[in-house]
């Protein structure tokens, strides 16, 4: 049994909302009988979700959705690289968490408190000017939401937050569980390493900038969907369990309750409806979605078995197919996650490969219409209203968070090196990081088998 961790308030006050009910932040004066003061403290108040069950998605709604959906998550198909190196025996070294707290207050800083923010915002007129200047900076926030965040829309989404004072809320739906594809990641589902908990400080670190203009305050929900995909990926429900207590435990070491909190998407789910009427929506409409996908997803219907197969390739490199491929050679391995179809293979190689294509395909579709039925429902405006979505994937209409490197720290590995005595942290494939360095040491921490980070040595 994993012990309990201290809850950050958001994540208290989330676990006392009933079913059935919107989570509304707002303010409410109250009277300070010993100061004598009247103040207005943001309060939540639980508003009952209206929702209509005759409400289905069409098959003209889901193959539109669909392909946004694969476009924006998943780009387009691309060839068949070389297969990468494979990853040496480094030397190991035993190393300690004092690394995070360094991190963390060289974050703070270098980005919030060296006059980074009065300096990029010095020239704005107005308070939602200056929040999305601090989103679109390569420092603080990431660069992309120049390009994809509509400046109009975000005013918009803004307006009812600022006119009542409110904190910012921001919702990112994240931090699964460490990826299994041995080309990315050596480590179990469970592990949390120094690249995740970088990508936290960082949305830490941004809260803290976006407080310098918008003195009510930031949050930020992690939304982890560890639960949500398990089942699917063919992770142990009980890897998530751990992996998504190690990120609660750094969040509290590192003392960042204020900032960022962590909810579960999967949960989420099941809130749409009050106990007394569940009718299992959520589940009814996942079903509708993943019926349609299956027969659209077809060569009679080239434009959506195309982006489709996109998919497949996509997520054969998020599944967890160690059992069926992990005493195979190294390229074969590779091949095998790569090749579009069974030709582009040895004949003694074909088994393996549609063994791993059928069960991929069926993940594919589920994992997509899991996707869409929140999209079609919308669950994250419904129970958390007032929120803004942002995204790990740049794409329009939703605000990207900082980026640490070429993947997101769930998918690679975390690596540390330093420039003019500055700690820097990145995230890259696995592969990516045997190619490109000759001199790394592996960083253990004292009684883990699983790397901490990965440190280039100079």
């Amino acid at each position: 049994m994993i012990n309990q961790l201290k809850k950050s308030h958001f994540e208290q006050t989330w676990e006392n909302t009933p079913p059935g009910y919107a989570l509304v932040p707002c303010r409410r004066q109250e009277f300070d009988g010993i100061s004598e003061l009247i103040y207005a403290p943001i309060k939540y108040d639980h508003s009952p979700i209206s929702l209509s069950q005759n409400k289905i998605p069409s098959s003209e709604w889901t193959n539109k959705s669909f392909l946004e959906f694969v476009r924006g998550e998943f780009g387009s198909p691309s060839h068949i690289e070389e297969s990468p190196p494979k990853p040496p025996n480094w030397d190991r070294e035993i190393t300690n968490v004092d690394i995070a707290t360094e991190y963390l207050k060289q974050c703070e800083s270098n980005f919030v408190y060296s006059g980074l923010v009065d300096a990029i915002t010095q020239n704005c007129t107005n308070m939602s000017e200056k929040i999305f200047t601090i989103f679109g900076n390569a420092l603080l926030g990431n660069k992309d939401n120049v390009k994809f965040l509509d400046k109009s829309y975000f005013f918009k989404s803004l307006e009812p937050l600022l006119k009542n004072q409110l904190r910012l809320r921001f919702l990112i739906p994240s931090f699964p569980f460490k990826d299994q594809c041995i080309f990315r990641t050596a480590s179990p589902p469970s592990n949390v390493d120094l690249g995740e908990i970088a990508q936290i400080i960082h949305l830490h670190t941004l809260a803290l900038a976006l407080y310098q203009v918008h003195p009510y305050g930031a949050d930020w929900i992690i939304v982890s969907d560890g639960y949500a995909y398990a089942d699917m990926l063919r992770v142990d429900i009980d890897k998530v369990d751990e992996y998504q207590h190690q990120l609660k435990w750094f969040r509290n070491f590192l003392n960042l309750f204020g900032t960022v909190s962590i909810i579960d998407l999967k949960e989420m789910t099941t809130r749409l409806e009050r106990e007394q009427e569940k009718t299992g929506l959520f589940e009814k409409t996942f079903e509708k979605i993943y019926n349609i996908l299956k027969k659209s997803a077809h060569p009679n219907n080239m434009t959506i078995y195309k982006s489709f197969r996109v998919l497949v390739r996509g997520m054969k490199k998020n599944i967890n197919l160690k059992d069926i491929i992990n005493d195979i050679e190294w390229d074969d391995h590779w091949l095998i996650l790569n090749a579009e179809s069974k030709e582009d293979i040895r004949s003694d190689l074909k088994e393996i490969w549609e063994t791993v294509d059928e069960i991929t395909v069926e993940a594919s579709f589920k994992y997509v219409a899991f996707n869409l039925a929140i999209r079609f429902l919308e669950i994250y405006q419904k129970l958390l209203p007032y929120s803004l979505r942002a995204t790990i994937h740049s794409k329009k209409g939703q605000i990207a968070v900082p980026c640490l490197g070429s993947v997101y720290p769930w998918n690679g590995v975390g690596v540390l090196s330093s420039d003019n005595g500055n700690i820097i942290i990145k995230t890259m494939p696995l592969h990516s990081l045997v190619k490109k360095n000759t001199n790394v040491v592996e960083c253990h921490l004292e009684n883990k088998n699983s790397p901490f980070f990965y440190k280039i040595s100079t």
